[in-house]
């Protein structure tokens, strides 16, 4: 008996090849796009997966769905409602697979602002040298401090990556209750305000930011 998986609208391109990627890789199973609310209506009554966003109508529709993969880590205020709480499905995000890339992409950051590429960059296509004065526009990593907001997987990895370039690295989470690797300090969210004036660096890795 092969399992039914429904790719819930709206679509666009990424989603189409993910679902033809999950028909050709996963052995019995059965990929329905729905390119319409009316097209969901229908597949998702005998769906036992689903991708998306689940309105409580559609949900009401659902007569054996055992699973359901959010589209986002995080996704928006609205999407678990008090219908879908209640209901068995059970309810997975793609939390994680991005830490390492994110962790990257905000290494990137710090090391442009410590070498001041925020300031030279702009001048480069205009052929203006205007060197900063010595004590101005860098920054020595192993001198500094980073203040990460939220040390879950984006925020731990992150963390990882500043102590390996010698950065002190303090991190406030509000449910954490050990430090992470490359975490000096684990700090609750109401010590913020008296962190901050200690951090050359503040990143921000909770939800929505």
């Amino acid at each position: 008996m092969s399992v039914k998986f429904v790719f819930l609208p709206p679509q666009r391109d990424e989603t189409r090849a993910w679902a033809r990627a999950v028909a050709e890789g996963v052995a019995g199973i059965n990929v329905v796009v729905a390119e319409t609310d009316e097209q969901a209506r229908r597949e998702i009554v005998d769906a036992d997966a689903a991708f998306g966003t689940l309105p409580a109508e559609l949900l009401s529709r659902a007569e054996r769905l055992r699973w359901l993969q959010a589209p986002a880590a995080a996704p928006p205020a609205g999407y678990y409602y008090p219908e879908l709480a209640r209901h068995p499905v059970q309810v997975t995000n793609f939390r994680g697979i991005f830490n390492e890339h994110i962790a990257a992409h905000i290494m990137a950051f710090v090391l442009a602002f410590a070498r001041g590429l925020h300031r030279y960059i702009p001048l480069q296509p205009r052929h203006e040298w205007q060197p900063a004065a010595l004590d101005e526009g860098m920054m020595y990593l192993p001198e500094s401090t980073a203040l990460i907001v939220g040390a879950g997987g984006i925020g731990a990895e992150t963390a990882k990556l500043c102590a390996a370039f010698g950065m002190r690295v303090v991190a406030v989470d509000a449910r954490l209750a050990d430090r992470p690797e490359g975490v000096a300090e684990l700090h609750r969210p109401e010590d913020l305000d008296s962190l901050l004036p200690a951090a050359d660096f503040v990143i921000l890795t909770v939800p929505h930011t």
